[in-house]
Parts: C-alpha cells; structure tokens; sequence
C-alpha cells in the first residue's frame, strides 16, 4: 500500500494489506467529495447497531466470521474466544475488524453485522454526503493509531475552478472532526485534481494563509490520503498526474529521504451516466498514486473499504 523509502526501517508496499503501521503515528488525509450531487439519496442501511437484532440471514449473531472472498466462513463462537484486544474491541463496538492476527490478515464480522448487510427491510433513503460523515466519524473514532485530516472542495460554485479546504488539520482530535464534518454541505463541481493538488501542498507546508504546518514528522511517518468521491471529475488539473506526483514528490525538505504520499480512492455511489468513466478515473489515480482502490455502492461497502485501508 505504500510506497518503499530507503532510509526507513519500516517498508511501505504497495497493495500490502497491513495498512498504515509505522514508528510514527501515519497521517492520514480524507478527501470528501463535497459536491453537489453528495446532497443526492440513495437506499442505504442505517448505521449499525450492535445491540439491535437483525433478521437472520443464515449467521449466528453472536459468532464471529473471517471473510473469504464472498463467503464468511466461522472464526470463533464469540467475540471472547479472538486472540487479540484490538480486534475484540472494534468487534463489540462496530461489528468488523481489518488486520493481522499472528501474521495472518484477517477481516473479519460479527454474525450480527452480517446479518445486517443482508437487512433490506431496513433500508431507508439517505442523502450520500450523510451516509459518508457517519462512516468516516466512526472511522476516526476508533483507530488510534493514526493521525487524521479532512479536507473538503472549495470555491467550486463554477466549473473548472476551485479546489482543497481544510476541514480540520490532520492530528485534530477525533471528536473535533466529528464537529467540523458534520457541518459539511454539498455544493458545486468536483474539482478532485486541483484538491490533490493542494493537499500536495499542505503536506508541503505551503498551503493556506497563514499556510498550515506540515503535518509531516519524521523520514519514516507513512503519509497517505483517501479520495472519497461519487462522481467525474470536472476541473481543468487531472486527479491522475496529480496523483503520481504526490507518490513520487518529496513533501518535507526537512527529513532525509523522500516523504511522499500515497494516494486512495474509493468510487462512491457513482451516476450511471458517468460511472464507468468515473470510475476508470479513480483506479487510475489510485495506481499512480501507489495506492488502492475499491467500489463501494452503499453504506456497508463503504465502511468496510475504510476500514481495509488504515488497521
């Protein structure tokens, strides 16, 4: 998932599946489409709740299940029985867990969530941009070992122009995110190149007035950024170049070494009309980007696509 830099003793692979781990507490951006078409509803699942009792799909509720492929074949009988805190924590709490359990990765569900993913009786309408904060809220609330930033689109009321606010630095408290992504509103064009081009230069330190610090704090902090977005991009600068050169440029002249960023994307929700394109799009930063990239289509996809990326 990351790209390698000499000077570390911590390897940064591409496509790797351990996430964001490193001496150093990563950063980690979040590119929120804000958009107009984020104010758009789609059928969606409400947030879950561990504590509700979802119609049984076929999974016992208080199991616990390793995803393989598209089958979730069981782990252990109850949470209890998983060899590692962190995971039995966000088990209890948020029904999935990402990560290594002895060298092994895992994803693993509780029979409960499952069961929930299969819910269709207990869809409802919800606005994207809504069903986007919530996922991303509890994201930030429950991995600790990073340091998260929001950015937002700005001044993108006309097409082709516009690009990166900061919604809150990355090392804001979690709770403090919480606060400023909820008062996000959708509006205008999907400026994603010209954002990227900006957080480029808040990694920089070369962004705002008075520009902002850079966040980054040492040769081996992983930097990395994940674009959420539901649709085309309509800017005059391409989120792919931008993408390559925020994986291949040096952000901070203060550490040895090359501090890049490796970029993500995950196509949210797309248009019919455009998502094809769109999509294709994505992929491509995300490649050029030494990132990943993943497809999510409603609310569960797009937690567990979070989830996969910071452990």
């Amino acid at each position: 998932m990351f790209a390698a830099i000499a000077v570390c003793a911590v390897v940064r692979s591409a496509g790797a599946g351990t996430g964001i781990f490193g001496n150093d507490k990563p950063n980690v951006l979040i590119m929120l489409d804000s958009s107009g078409s984020m104010a758009d509803q789609i059928s969606a699942l409400p947030a879950y709740n561990g504590a509700a009792a979802y119609p049984n799909a076929g999974y016992v509720a208080a199991g616990v299940y390793r995803r393989s492929g598209s089958e979730f074949i069981p782990y252990a009988n109850a949470v209890a029985e998983v060899p590692l805190a962190a995971a039995r924590t966000s088990l209890s709490a948020y029904g999935l867990w990402f990560g290594d359990i002895n060298g092994l990765p895992l994803e693993l569900f509780m029979g409960n969530y499952v069961n929930y993913q299969s819910c269709a009786s207990c869809r409802t309408q919800q606005r994207k941009i809504d069903i986007a904060k919530r996922v991303l809220n509890r994201m930030v609330g429950l991995i600790t070992d990073a340091r998260f930033g929001v950015v937002k689109f700005a001044n993108n009321g006309a097409m082709g122009s516009g690009g990166a606010g900061v919604v809150a630095p990355i090392g804001t408290a979690a709770g403090d995110i919480v606060t400023a992504v909820n008062a996000i509103s959708p509006n205008g064009y999907t400026p994603l190149g010209e954002a990227l081009r900006d957080e480029g230069s808040y990694f920089k330190g070369q962004f705002g007035s008075p520009a902002y610090a850079s966040p980054i704090q040492s040769a081996c902090q992983l930097n990395s950024t994940i674009i959420i977005s539901d649709g085309l991009q309509n800017g005059t600068v391409d989120v792919r170049t931008q993408a390559g050169y925020r994986f291949t440029q040096d952000h901070s002249t203060a550490y040895s070494g090359v501090q890049n960023v490796v970029v993500h994307a995950i196509g949210f929700s797309m248009d019919p009309a455009e998502r094809q394109q769109a999509l294709a799009v994505l992929q491509t930063a995300a490649g050029n980007g030494g990132g990943s990239f993943f497809v999510a289509d409603d609310s569960a996809q797009l937690e567990q696509a979070l989830f996969a990326l910071p452990p």
